[in-house]
């Protein structure tokens, strides 16, 4: 069984649902500022769930302190289950709830996205 360092991917992985909610926020009052306040509730619940989805993968995947790589595998694999099935109950309720507009939800959704790509692009060119 290989060991792994998990600190430095620890810190990045909590810090993406952060720099989401941070890029929802700044999206939305600039379309505030400009648009329509619906379409601006709309991006901010996009983002908030995109960002909820990630913390709630962080959460299952470094609950519990390992450096097995094996457990943490399977922990990712848990995670992002789990964030699937929340990022699908949450839409439910954002759009039949809250009845917010489903295409600026999605729109903030996919824009939080991006931050998890450019993150992961980082990670992958930094080493």
């Amino acid at each position: 069984m290989r060991k792994i360092q998990l600190d430095p991917v620890r810190k990045a992985v909590f810090l993406i649902p952060l720099w989401q909610l941070v890029v929802s926020v700044v999206l939305a009052l600039l379309v505030w500022a400009g648009f329509d306040g619906s379409v601006a509730t709309g991006l901010l619940v996009g983002g908030g769930v995109s960002a909820l989805g990630s913390l709630v993968f962080a959460l299952s995947v470094f609950a519990a302190p390992t450096t097995n790589s094996r457990v943490v595998l399977r922990r990712m694999f848990r995670g992002e289950a789990l964030k699937m099935a929340l990022v699908a109950v949450l839409f439910y309720l954002a759009i039949t709830v809250l009845r917010v507009k489903a295409l600026p939800t999605m729109v903030g959704f996919v824009a939080t996205l991006v931050v998890f790509w450019v993150a992961l692009l980082r990670s992958l060119t930094v080493r």
